[in-house]
């Protein structure tokens, strides 16, 4: 009589295909916690007096890769600082006008005139801290506000002169 060796393969196939789907969920699982973690993570705000996050400084730096690469992995396009400035003013404010760019026209989640809680617009921002190629950059686009003020009244032309 012979001893035949297909039903313990079939079995040991059905159980290898078994235990590789319960490990495909298994790191599915894993990377949805990370990611939520991750993403959790990406929007905290720094322990500084500006309380920015991580997307603020990637902005202000014009690193346009690192700004993709936290979208990518869950940061808020959108987070702002307690004071209310996001990722569009902290570019003003560094200069940056491949930022300003790629946030306005790639994502298109600002209006170019958005306010912070003082009533500073990006253009505000880019005289306030004389970023000139900024001012230069901003003046340019279609619909931007000029006459644009802050709660203490100020214009752009205010505070570049």
């Amino acid at each position: 009589m012979e001893v035949s060796d297909s039903g313990s393969s079939k079995w040991y196939g059905d159980a290898q295909r078994t235990e590789m789907a319960i490990e495909r969920q298994v790191r599915k699982a894993i990377r949805s916690e990370f990611k939520c973690t991750l993403s959790q993570w990406l929007n905290l705000r720094d322990r500084t007096d500006l309380r920015s996050a991580a997307i603020h400084l990637a902005a202000f730096n014009g690193n346009i890769p690192l700004i993709k690469l936290l979208l990518e992995n869950g940061a808020d396009l959108k987070v702002a600082t307690p004071s209310g400035v996001n990722a569009l003013h902290m570019a003003a404010q560094g200069n940056q006008p491949s930022s300003l760019n790629h946030l306005l026209y790639d994502y298109e989640a600002f209006s170019i005139n958005c306010t912070d809680h003082s009533g500073a617009t990006p253009l505000i921002w880019a005289s306030f801290c004389g970023c000139e190629v900024s001012l230069s950059f901003l003046l340019a686009q279609p619909g931007i506000n000029v006459n644009a003020v802050n709660d203490q009244g100020e214009s752009a032309l205010h505070l570049a002169v």
